[in-house]
């Protein structure tokens, strides 16, 4: 049965908006240039495409649903309670900090990339670049989520279209001579392992910022029918943009092999305007993960920092401030978030997968009122 909030003051989210905003969530940096899909799924050549069934299409539908239920079970849409079991105190705090340290390395990656593309396609100094995608996220998270989401839902729709139709073409007629096939992928990082260990650690530390997300909206969210569909709707998006972008790597496997940015620079070996319409794809991409990332940090900082809870300018100069520090950090370069930091961090985000299941099966036979005491929780010490 769908449930409500009864109040008519909640604007609530639409299905397709919230689909397309989870999407945007999590295509990111990694995923729109092809490196994270190449070095988790494309490596493993046809086992990579089981990996991306097993990963993507059940394991994110999967926590993403179960995240927004013990939300509301809960009666919080805090998500370091939602991860924690029974809202342990020191394990929460721990939860919270290695938190924000997962998605300030998101948020350097996304500076960095966006650097790098424009960058490579237009000429355009790094510094330009990154500072440009820095400031649009900044001015965008000042909107409420609610308009955030309705503006996610055109412009990912477009993205996800653009990049698979890039994708399907260079599948039908591969930019490589020769130099493509199944036979040709190889994976060579000790970190990920075989298949089904890499796609494990891909789902580790992808689905993290979608929980976060959708347990932040769940008081936005009509209910569990809109919130199932959304989360299946979503991982078909995504199945269907990495399956497309993992073969176009493995048929086009010498152009990509080495290229810190595979579609992008697939798209331009087969026709320059194809690498340009992928920059803005990626583009779209950095710029609708970053913000959704930045909306988690408000959402964070408003809860647990009291002195920002009641000053909205404030607010925004702690904002600038993080980005400005991402902004130094992003030095460090894309490439080495997305294959080694990332996936480190993946281990230690299982613990919190973990707290989840286990909320989730006792709060649905324990489950609290929307405003009970979960949501007046301490204050971040």
């Amino acid at each position: 049965m769908e449930e409500n909030i009864k109040t008519n003051k909640v604007k609530y989210i639409s299905m397709f908006s919230l689909a397309m905003t989870l999407v945007g969530c999590f295509i990111g940096v990694g995923s729109s240039t092809g490196r994270e899909i190449m070095t988790y799924f494309g490596n493993f050549g046809k086992m990579g495409i089981v990996g991306i069934f097993i990963s993507i299409g059940i394991l994110v539908t999967l926590f993403t649903y179960m995240a927004f239920v013990t939300a509301r079970n809960m009666g919080t849409t805090q998500f370091d309670y939602v991860s924690t079991p029974f809202g342990w105190k020191p394990l929460r705090i721990f939860c919270l900090y290695f938190s924000l340290i997962g998605l300030s390395s998101s948020i350097c990656a996304m500076i960095a990339g966006s650097g790098a593309i424009l960058s490579a396609l237009f000429g355009v100094p790094y510094v330009v670049g990154a500072g440009l995608i820095t400031l649009l996220c900044l001015f965008t998270v000042v909107l409420s989520l609610e308009k955030f989401a309705n503006l996610m839902g055109g412009m990912i729709t477009v993205m996800c279209v653009a990049a698979i139709t890039i994708c399907l073409v260079c599948i039908i007629s591969p930019a490589s001579e020769g130099g493509g096939g199944w036979d040709k992928v190889v994976s060579n990082s000790e970190l990920i392992g075989n298949w089904f260990t890499s796609s494990l650690i891909y789902w580790g530390f992808a689905v993290g910022p979608q929980i976060q997300l959708i347990v932040s909206m769940s008081n936005k969210i009509k209910g569990k029918k809109t919130a199932a569909t959304a989360s299946i709707v979503c991982s078909v998006v995504l199945v269907i943009v990495a399956i497309c972008v993992a073969t176009a790597i493995v048929f086009n496997y010498d152009i990509c092999s080495s290229a810190a940015m595979p579609t992008v620079t697939l798209g331009y070996a087969k026709f320059p305007v194809f690498g340009i319409i992928y920059g803005i794809v990626a583009m779209i991409a950095i710029y609708s993960t970053m913000t959704g990332f930045l909306f988690i940090f408000k959402e964070i900082f408003d809860k647990k920092i009291p002195a920002l809870h009641k000053d909205s300018k404030k607010l925004v100069l702690v904002l600038f401030l993080l980005l400005a520090v991402c902004f130094g950090l992003s030095f460090i370069g894309y490439a080495n978030f997305v294959d080694t930091i990332w996936a480190y961090l993946a281990f230690v985000g299982y613990i919190f997968k973990v707290g989840l299941i286990i909320n989730f099966f006792y709060y649905r036979k324990h489950p609290k009122n929307l405003d009970t005491e979960v949501d007046n929780a301490e204050m971040l010490p």
